[in-house]
């Protein structure tokens, strides 16, 4: 896990948290799944949040018999607290589509949730030191 590189509400939360092993085999036993979960960094879903609010990330979504959607969320904090968990997204209307974040979310909604593996990537690299 890599601390934010954020200052309250002003810029983008670079945090991120890797499934672990344990975790990733149970989220990909769940049943009706929409992805496979794997051991690749995963970023905060949010835009910017204060420092002491929890990161989150969507890590499974699973689909019901009843034709339900559930989101499983990792979070996690800067105090060594880890969990993952259930809880409904956001369902708030952004222009024409959805937020997808989890309800009761800091910052500002968003329909385009987390950070794609390359987006990742290029934060990575500005953000470390340049090797000799």
């Amino acid at each position: 896990m890599i601390p934010p590189q954020t200052s309250p509400q002003t810029k983008t939360c670079h945090a991120q948290a890797t499934l672990t092993a344990q975790e990733t085999r149970y989220l990909n036993a769940l049943p009706d799944t929409d992805f496979t979960a794997d051991a690749h960094p995963l970023g905060c879903d949010f835009a910017a949040h204060p420092r002491e609010a929890r990161h989150a990330v969507c890590v499974q979504m699973q689909y019901t018999g009843a034709g339900e959607l559930v989101l499983w969320w990792l979070l996690w904090g800067e105090d060594g607290h880890r969990e993952i968990r259930t809880a409904p997204g956001c369902r708030r209307q952004v222009v024409d589509e959805t937020c997808l974040l989890i309800k009761d979310h800091p910052s500002a909604c968003d329909q385009d949730c987390g950070w794609s593996r390359e987006e990742l990537k290029k934060v990575w690299k500005a953000t470390m030191p340049p090797t000799a």
